[in-house]
């Protein structure tokens, strides 16, 4: 389907541990060729101990082959923690994938960056929406003071989803 080709990478940084999570995505979608390696029949673990000794530069390169020609798109959140170095590792894999990224702020340092991504400002949830959220993710029932709990997270999210989504992760343990 649609989503093969779809990669979700939640934090960018550091940047060799997103491109270890990327490879690590191709090597389950079985779309890991490694020169003289039988990948399919190997473990991630075994593939993870000699591909993280790599350097940023040559994982780059094997995630940028790897995708080449093959539509791939990546979702990568946490953009807002990029420096300028991984700036130009992020502008390299999107020659070679569509990017979509999110971030909570556009920093002045990474113009380049920002500058290839067509920018949507999201508003923040309206009360209605960010209640409708909360009691998705969590049973309304389970908790021994659901208007208090309700309150706490209105306040402290403020239409935010990531903070819902967060706080009711917290809640749930």
């Amino acid at each position: 389907g649609q989503l093969d080709h779809a990669i979700y990478i939640d934090t960018i940084s550091p940047i060799k541990s997103a491109l270890l999570d990327i490879l690590q995505v191709l090597h389950r979608k079985g779309d890991l060729q490694l020169e003289g390696i039988q990948t399919e029949y190997l473990p991630w673990e075994e593939l993870f101990k000699k591909l993280s000794r790599h350097t940023v530069k040559t994982l780059l390169g094997l995630v940028q082959a790897q995708m080449s020609g093959k539509d791939y798109v990546l979702f990568l959140d946490g953009l807002e923690t990029a420096t300028p170095t991984m700036a130009r590792h992020l502008l390299a894999l999107m020659e070679h994938a569509t990017v979509i990224g999110a971030a909570t702020e556009k920093k002045p340092g990474l113009k380049k960056l920002w500058w290839r991504f067509e920018t949507l400002d999201i508003p923040p949830l309206t009360p209605h929406e960010s209640q409708q959220l909360l009691w998705t993710l969590l049973d309304r029932h389970a908790l021994t003071d659901s208007a208090l709990f309700e309150r706490t997270v209105m306040n402290q999210a403020n239409g935010n989803p990531m903070v819902i989504t967060q706080l009711a992760e917290m809640a749930r343990k």
